[in-house]
């Protein structure tokens, strides 16, 4: 993907290698610092009409940042039929379908699901729902992919839990979900995202028994995260992103790529695939 302006308020996003989570990334990155140049009060465009695939984390960043960033419209994703198949770039609130189990057994026969989006609401009646959501993903996850119990265990626990930890610890509004099965290479892809206040940030907020007064930056956030010092408070479980680490790596032998604010901290180099 590269970013090429056509006039002046209009990004054109084109994007041609489909698996390298490196050249995501640096596409990602290069976007953001475009993007922060454009002052708030304009309204800029992102033309999506050579946008011709869109695996799960740059379809969730996105269709998570058109949702927080309203002076960003995008503009002719709707000419690309695969783009609307994965309900690009509004996501699909299933929450707020009363049918939404009918909407995901129809993907059992595909190798995707499409861009979720879902509430973080603590109300009890949706959280309810969204925890039955939840489960019905991870089961057609199973059911698209056909892994061993053990394998669907661990990812049936890495979506549970960092799903949780955007309802907790977030702060946003909604969070994101999209998963893509590559059966010819044998792996999959899944992306758990909200556009919440941040690491950082969560840490700084943190009123409780812990002392986090030595973290000033995005990257000790970081560091301290996956070591799995949570802002959780100590009668509570606090290990879910150390904890999804060492399942995607050691366990799954996986990627793992933790993305922060306005920074991308980069990929675990541990991983393989």
């Amino acid at each position: 993907m590269y970013v090429q302006f056509t006039y002046l308020t209009t990004f054109n996003i084109v994007f041609k290698c489909r698996l390298d989570l490196s050249i995501q990334l640096m596409s990602i990155r290069h976007f953001l610092n475009e993007a922060v140049k454009f002052p708030l009060e304009e309204i800029n465009e992102l033309d999506f009409s050579n946008y011709s695939y869109s695996p799960p984390l740059l379809g969730v960043f996105f269709s998570s940042f058109i949702n927080k960033n309203s002076n960003f419209s995008p503009v002719n994703y709707d000419r690309n039929e695969y783009l609307g198949t994965i309900n690009f770039p509004g996501g699909i609130k299933l929450d707020e379908i009363i049918d939404w189990k009918v909407i995901l057994e129809s993907y059992r026969t595909k190798s995707y699901l499409p861009i979720i989006c879902f509430s973080t609401s603590k109300e009890e009646s949706v959280t309810f729902t969204r925890d039955n959501i939840i489960s019905h993903v991870n089961a057609v996850i199973r059911s698209i992919t056909n892994i061993p119990t053990n394998y669907f265990s661990a990812i049936s626990y890495l979506i549970s839990e960092l799903t949780d930890n955007i309802v907790e610890h977030s702060k946003s509004e909604t969070g994101w979900i999209s998963f893509q099965y590559y059966r010819n290479k044998g792996f999959l892809d899944l992306c758990i995202a909200d556009t919440g206040i941040g690491l950082l940030k969560s840490y700084q907020e943190y009123r409780g028994e812990k002392d986090f007064s030595h973290i000033t930056n995005h990257l000790e956030a970081l560091d301290n995260v996956i070591q799995g010092n949570s802002t959780k408070h100590l009668n509570e479980r606090g290990f879910g992103v150390h904890t999804s680490r060492e399942i995607i790596i050691n366990g799954l032998g996986g990627t793992l790529c933790l993305c922060g604010r306005i920074r991308l901290f980069g990929v675990d180099s541990r991983f393989t695939g």
